[in-house]
């Protein structure tokens, strides 16, 4: 695993699409693009990019993630983000959720 500290543009993208994935409808229809260095990224972009970084959440980038989860039945994403708040656990967990969305 990388040891690295997220990059605070890195951080800022991912906090970015956690807020965005409220409107996000599914991978055909991605909505909005997240700004990060020198493009334009989907959600599972930003996921990707940042799930290699163990940092911690921050609490509202953790609240907002966790509260999106009361809407689904979510016990294993609920298990995972409870126990590591990271960003790599954050990009797994937001991952699952579009996942879930896209299938309904």
């Amino acid at each position: 695993m990388d040891k690295r500290q997220i990059p605070p543009d890195f951080a800022k993208a991912f906090a970015d699409a956690v807020l965005a994935f409220e409107f996000w409808e599914s991978p055909e229809r991605p909505g909005r693009m997240i700004p990060l260095r020198r493009g334009y990224y989907t959600l599972e972009e930003i996921c990707v990019a940042v799930d290699q970084f163990n940092d911690q959440l921050p609490e509202e980038v953790f609240d907002k993630l966790r509260s999106y989860m009361h809407d689904y039945p979510h016990g294993a994403l609920i298990a995972e983000i409870e126990v590591d708040r990271s960003y790599r656990i954050g990009a797994y967990c937001l991952r699952g959720l579009m996942e879930i969305r896209a299938h309904r």
